[in-house]
């Protein structure tokens, strides 16, 4: 099975020139044939064409592709369509155009989606657009396997834009646009699930962050607010001391002994472990 490609043509221009374009690209089988606007010799189709083996039956048609090379330029029809119309394989049955009036109220459009096997068939949107020189041709395409995605314009015959992209990180908008424009919605509703989830990411890691900041911001309030109680708590303590002092309540030497601040104990002496006998050679030796 090959990748599908979503497209959609959009073809403007007078009425009368597009009546005339739809009756070109029609075919018995589809609205829309590519072997109308680049035929392909039939020869390229015949019966053994596209297949391989051995012995007899395989040096056949290994012959048979040899001649349509030499004749045509191509060995077979999918060689033909791949290089000339740009995909493997002509459009089903069923597809059609949408005509109506363009959005400017002067012009008709005709409008078709359709699905191509690996790539768009520019090669035919080229052709047509030298053939029918007073309309233009707009193709958007996207192709979600491989994943690329392009829209070509073409006005009198020229191709004016041409945007293709394969690098989906890069465009990730340009991307969900032409999905849509393309018709492939599930690609495109994809996309949009995948920028939600990122945001979603985005916003639970500035909340976690809000919240941890705010954690540290209330911890640094409350550590200050615990140290602001112990210096009014002291205060408060100081300030009853002196006014029982100055009531009478507290002796002279009483208020003194708590204003003083107490001394530091003295530390121990280190411990002399060498002999008398010791002491007395290092002095003997070094301290004459």
């Amino acid at each position: 099975m090959p990748n599908w490609c979503s497209n959609r043509l959009s073809v403007t221009g007078d009425y009368g020139t597009i009546e005339d374009f739809l009756k070109f690209v029609k075919d018995e089988n589809t609205d829309f044939s590519f072997d109308k606007v680049i035929p392909c010799p039939p020869e390229l189709s015949a019966e053994g064409v596209h297949s391989y083996g051995s012995g007899e039956t395989g040096d056949k048609w290994d012959k048979l592709r040899a001649e349509n090379q030499e004749k045509f330029g191509f060995a077979t029809a999918i060689d033909h369509h791949c290089c000339m119309w740009g995909t493997k394989w002509n459009l089903a049955e069923g597809e059609q155009w949408k005509v109506g009036i363009d959005n400017d109220g002067l012009h008709t459009k005709a409008e078709m989606y359709f699905s191509t096997a690996w790539s768009p068939p520019i090669g035919v949107i080229e052709a047509l657009s030298l053939k029918f020189t007073d309309l233009d041709f707009i193709l958007n395409f996207f192709e979600g396997g491989v994943v690329f995605c392009g829209e070509m314009v073409w006005s009198d015959g020229d191709l004016v834009v041409d945007e293709q992209y394969d690098d989906y990180e890069k465009y990730p908008d340009r991307f969900k646009e032409l999905a849509y424009e393309a018709g492939d919605t599930c690609w495109a509703e994809y996309i949009e699930e995948q920028e939600e989830e990122e945001e979603e990411e985005k916003f639970k890691a500035a909340s976690e962050k809000a919240l941890e900041e705010s954690d540290a911001y209330n911890a640094g309030v409350k550590a200050g607010k615990e140290i602001q109680a112990k210096i009014k708590e002291a205060q408060d303590q100081s300030h009853d001391e002196i006014d029982k002092f100055l009531m009478g309540k507290m002796s002279k030497e009483e208020f003194l002994a708590k204003e003083k601040p107490s001394k530091p104990k003295p530390k121990p002496k280190p411990k002399i472990t060498a002999s008398k006998e010791d002491l007395k050679q290092y002095h003997k030796e070094f301290m004459p």
